[in-house]
């Protein structure tokens, strides 16, 4: 704003989002109650200030508030009263106390994030195991459906082609290779893909991506964090920079 510098973002676009896949081939997130209690129990608002000051907006979706294509498909809002009870469920149903593993790399910015998603479980009753792992181990273990839950940044393309192949494969049981890493299987979310990809309509696009969020909103095999966002900043005396093709 002072002209001292310019800046170019992606600020108005689809970003990448931060999220948490979850394995629902496995306990404990074979249970909808668990996928329920973190998703109703992670303070994205939280995670936003405390990460990012407020930079990175909260996420909600596979695609940004700010894309032509967004529809707020009802994403589970922060509720810690809904969330401990969601917990205390899934203890009464299932005889066990709900205790997860979380992989993450070596980098400062996910410790940073895993240690403060790990604080606000423990306030909801749910003890979170934080396994630092290097980033190729990682992709390894869940990619074999060995986890339990662990940290990703997809998501980023202007439509969702990229990055259908972890929402349309078919899953594998866990200890087998499966680029579906949540291992959820849902029709509805492959046929609103593949709808989508048959035509360049604008709306059409937008209503089939609007199932496709809306059935993600209840599946909660992806838990969102934040929107990310990313920008380049550059002397007064370079020109030129945005006609790049």
């Amino acid at each position: 704003d002072q002209g001292q510098y310019q800046m170019y973002t992606d600020a108005g676009q689809n970003t990448l989002k931060t999220f948490i896949a979850l394995n629902t081939g496995k306990e404990p997130f074979n249970n909808p109650k668990a996928r329920q209690a973190l998703a109703y129990g992670v303070d994205t608002g939280l995670v936003s200030q405390a990460a990012y000051q407020d930079v990175f907006p909260p996420a909600n979706s596979p695609i940004s508030d700010q894309s032509p294509y967004y529809t707020d498909a009802a994403y589970p809002k922060y509720d810690k009263a809904k969330a401990m009870q969601l917990v205390k469920d899934y203890e009464a149903e299932t005889g066990k106390k709900l205790t997860f593993s979380a992989l993450i790399p070596p980098a400062p910015e996910y410790q940073s994030i895993a240690q403060s998603l790990q604080a606000q479980a423990k306030e909801l009753g749910v003890d979170v195991e934080l396994k630092t792992i290097d980033q190729s181990s990682l992709v390894n273990s869940v990619l074999g459906g060995n986890y339990e839950a662990s940290g990703f940044i997809w998501f980023g393309s202007p439509l969702l082609d990229r990055d259908s192949v972890f929402l349309t494969s078919d899953s594998n049981p866990p200890g087998q290779l499966s680029v579906n890493i949540t291992r959820m299987d849902n029709p509805k979310i492959k046929a609103a893909i593949a709808e989508a990809r048959k035509t360049d309509d604008k709306q059409k696009i937008k209503e089939q991506y609007a199932i496709v969020a809306q059935e993600m909103s209840k599946d909660l095999a992806y838990v969102w964090l934040v929107q990310n966002r990313t920008a380049i900043v550059y002397r007064n005396n370079v020109h030129g920079f945005t006609g790049q093709t």
